[in-house]
């Protein structure tokens, strides 16, 4: 019973290959190519309240290390990058002179 079941199984997955590798190597296959990483710009008119979290990186800023924590800082304000499975979040740890 279990041969039987098997044996049916890989006749089927048989059965669909072919044409997925005639797919596959065909010629003018179009490749979907990755897009370039866009720096995310953020504009804030004033000055974000301690804790206030974006999920764009805060844009003309620079990474810098603090108590070996990484940081990022821009305009005067101090973030703190928190990694996510989505992405990076930034949240206003503090501020510059």
């Amino acid at each position: 019973m279990k041969t039987k079941i098997l044996l049916s199984a890989i006749a089927t997955i048989a059965l669909l290959m072919p044409s997925t590798a005639m797919a596959s190597n065909h010629k003018h296959r179009h490749e979907a190519r990755p897009k370039a990483r866009i720096e995310h710009r953020m504009h804030v008119a004033h000055r974000p309240a301690i804790g206030t979290r974006f999920s764009h990186r805060p844009a003309k800023g620079k990474l810098i290390i603090v108590n070996r924590e990484r940081m990022w800082t821009a305009n005067g304000v101090l973030y703190r990058m928190i990694p996510t499975r989505r992405g990076t979040v930034y949240v206003v740890a503090g501020y510059l002179r």
